[in-house]
């Protein structure tokens, strides 16, 4: 190994241990309580406690359907998941479903052949999960929604936030120090040497 050979070794080396950084998603839970929501179109409207929530993509025609069927009344505590990535993007998870002793055999043939909706595991009862993409957003009309869609019973809303952030991790190391191994031993000790000088030298250097 020459000289010129050597010391590239040594930068590429200490390059791939400075970029051993790894994406990692930060997760947060939070709740939100719906105070009022509105289906309109191709747009689903919530209006949260602390949030507003504005969907336009998913399967929210189909929603509209099931919301106005005329047995919607025996249609159980929705369950509603949220997650929001990167402070404003929204991925909406509407679970619904309808215990099958209260619903006629008719109305399960309504949900199974039309909407789709499937039998649990103890097939007591008849579940689909819709879902949207949206956005967080601030409702100008918030006010009249409010007075016009109120819910009588608030209906509970688990959000989730999503945050990436990057930092250098001690298994992303170790996977970048493996690197060296087709390295001729004679030298390892000296090369090892130089990116720790290498890398305290630039740690320094930011602070000054």
């Amino acid at each position: 190994m020459n000289f010129s050979h050597f010391i590239k070794t040594i930068l590429l080396l200490s390059i791939s241990i400075l970029t051993a950084c790894s994406t990692h998603i930060e997760k947060v839970k939070s709740n939100d309580v719906v105070q009022a929501f509105l289906v309109d179109k191709d747009n689903l409207y919530v209006v949260g406690q602390n949030y507003d929530y504005q969907f336009s993509q998913g399967n929210i025609d189909v929603l509209q359907k099931v919301l106005m069927l005329p047995f919607i009344n025996k249609m159980k505590d929705p369950s509603i998941l949220i997650e929001i990535h990167d402070g404003k993007k929204l991925k909406g998870y509407y679970d619904v479903s309808f215990v099958k002793e209260q619903l006629s055999k008719k109305e399960q043939k309504v949900l199974m052949d039309e909407y789709g909706f499937t039998q649990s595991n103890n097939r007591r009862t008849l579940f689909k999960r819709f879902y949207a993409d949206g956005i967080l957003s601030q409702l100008q009309n918030r006010n009249e929604l409010l007075s016009k869609y109120p819910l009588t019973n608030k209906l509970l809303i688990q959000l989730e936030f999503f945050e990436k952030s990057k930092k250098i991790t001690g298994e992303d190391i170790a996977k970048v120090v493996l690197l060296p191994v087709a390295i001729p031993v004679a030298v390892v000790g000296t090369v090892l040497a130089f990116p720790i000088y290498f890398i305290w030298v630039v740690a320094e250097s930011a602070h000054k």
